[in-house]
């Protein structure tokens, strides 16, 4: 499955903006393995809808889908100490990192650039990815309390009946999580310090830039990297990620969406002019 971006930006409108007007090569379909729910997997799509890059979606699922991945990595000849998605398989390569693969999209899309500014865009990025860490340990411990969220977090093949039945084996994979990333669901007053100082940072970087954008005063994947960053304060619409209810309520922190409504908020206005 693949997405297009909206019309493009009116390049006689913005001479400041610098555009790949097209592919400098024939880019074969890429593939790319990512989670519906997971803010790793929306940065490195929405990177490459905005680029125009067309891939088929395929869904990862946690520990059953990672011994075909890591056979793939291998057929690329790349050994990585550890698998994960987003995960994208392109003309003999496999990039296993968000970055990596907007970073690829930049190169062989078309559309303007995400990454003007590499070294504040970057910077944006890691700041993502520390929140993002912390943000998973708030949410697995709300999941691993919340039994009849776990059945909307099984895989689509366990169906009916059985579901709730299999609701271990969603413990399982959250327990799984704990040990391939090496975090422990049970510290979560650091975690939550961590996450809140993020969000605190982007509030605070969007004031300095003069809002709604982060770098330069148009979208850039900074902006891209953050905006999912609330994916753990409060879920985008269905409209763009798709989730369960129950998935929802795992994935929603109270305290945070009162205290982070106008990020909430600014997200949502991104979404809108942006992800359509």
């Amino acid at each position: 499955m693949s997405k297009t971006q909206p019309s493009d930006v009116d390049r006689t409108a913005r001479p400041d903006v610098e555009f790949t007007t097209a592919p400098a090569r024939s880019v074969r379909r890429a593939t790319l393995y990512a989670m519906t729910y997971s803010p790793w997997s929306e940065k490195a799509r929405w990177a490459l809808d905005h680029h125009r890059v067309p891939y088929e979606y395929k869904l990862y699922t946690p520990m059953l889908g990672e011994p075909l991945l890591r056979l793939r990595a291998l057929r690329s000849r790349t050994w990585p100490k550890r698998v994960t998605v987003p995960a994208l398989l392109a003309e003999g390569s496999i990039h296993l990192d968000s970055l990596q693969i907007a970073l690829y999209a930049e190169r062989n899309g078309s559309n303007f650039n995400l990454f003007r500014d590499t070294t504040a865009v970057t910077r944006w990025n890691d700041l993502s990815e520390r929140a993002l860490q912390a943000a998973r340990i708030l949410s697995t411990a709300r999941a691993l309390a919340d039994r009849e969220a776990q059945v909307e977090f099984l895989p689509p093949f366990i169906t009916g009946a059985l579901r709730p039945k299999m609701t271990w084996l969603a413990r399982f994979g959250a327990h799984y999580l704990e040990r391939k990333y090496r975090f422990d669901a049970s510290k979560l007053d650091a975690a939550r310090a961590t996450y809140r100082e993020a969000l605190l940072a982007l509030r605070q970087g969007l004031a300095d830039a003069g809002a709604p954008y982060l770098v330069a005063h148009r979208l850039s994947y900074a902006d891209m990297t953050m905006a999912v960053t609330l994916q753990f304060v409060v879920p985008v619409s269905d409209d763009f990620i798709r989730i369960g209810p129950l998935q929802r309520r795992t994935l929603t922190d109270p305290e945070l969406a009162v205290e982070f409504a106008d990020l909430v908020a600014w997200r949502d206005d991104l979404y809108q002019k942006h992800r359509r």
